[in-house]
């Protein structure tokens, strides 16, 4: 029986995407880098950024983390807050917590990124808790979250927990994590990379996201 459902941040529950593009060509004009056109920065919603600098803009090992902080200033100085809640999201909430589920977010986002946005949009309360990323990078993908998760609180069970994501990341995370996992198609991921992975299912609005998990 599911009674734990865990939801990502970026591309579940917001729309994080301007924010993050932005705050991402500001760091790479910062290093005299051209600014990424869309169709790449849209890849950048949701990877660990150290992934994003690394991998994706070949960043070189000892200027990941200094790009990282670079990044982070500019987005608590104010690309936190461009963005906006799915809609759906709050009555999606509302379903969850009213029929016993515990919600919580688990997400590679910075975790004091994660307290800031809820807070701001509203629906702390509606949390079981939050868990993200750490400063220091030792805990960043969506397994290391996700396992965080479970230590912190021994009492909850993988076999009755679901990870709700956009992207391949969070579904290959549930599934080095030993969970199951729910696609949504209205965040950052492709349908086809969501379709190629493990679930329990493919959703297409935070409405739908009650209805799937009650019916499995």
């Amino acid at each position: 029986m599911t009674d734990t459902v865990l939801l990502d941040m970026d591309g579940t529950i917001i729309d994080s995407g301007p924010g993050i593009m932005r705050c991402i060509n500001f760091t790479l004009e910062h290093y005299g880098r051209e600014k990424a056109p869309l169709e790449v920065l849209r890849k950048c919603v949701g990877p660990p950024l150290s992934d994003t600098f690394k991998n994706r803009f070949g960043f070189p090992e000892d200027k990941v983390m200094e790009a990282i902080n670079v990044y982070r200033a500019e987005y608590n100085r104010a690309g936190i807050f461009e963005c906006e809640l799915y809609p759906g999201l709050v009555e999606c909430l509302k379903s969850l917590t009213e029929n016993g589920y515990d919600v919580v977010v688990t997400s590679s986002k910075y975790e004091a990124a994660c307290r800031r946005i809820v807070e701001h949009f509203g629906i702390d309360k509606c949390f079981y808790d939050v868990v993200g990323s750490t400063g220091d990078a030792s805990r960043e993908t969506k397994t290391e979250v996700l396992e965080a998760f479970f230590e912190l609180h021994p009492d909850k069970k993988k076999e009755n927990s679901i990870l709700v994501g956009d992207t391949h990341y969070d579904a290959e995370g549930a599934k080095n994590a030993g969970i199951r996992f729910l696609a949504v198609s209205y965040g950052y991921g492709t349908m086809e990379s969501l379709e190629a992975t493990e679930n329990a299912g493919i959703v297409d609005s935070p409405k739908k996201i009650y209805d799937a998990i009650t019916a499995l």
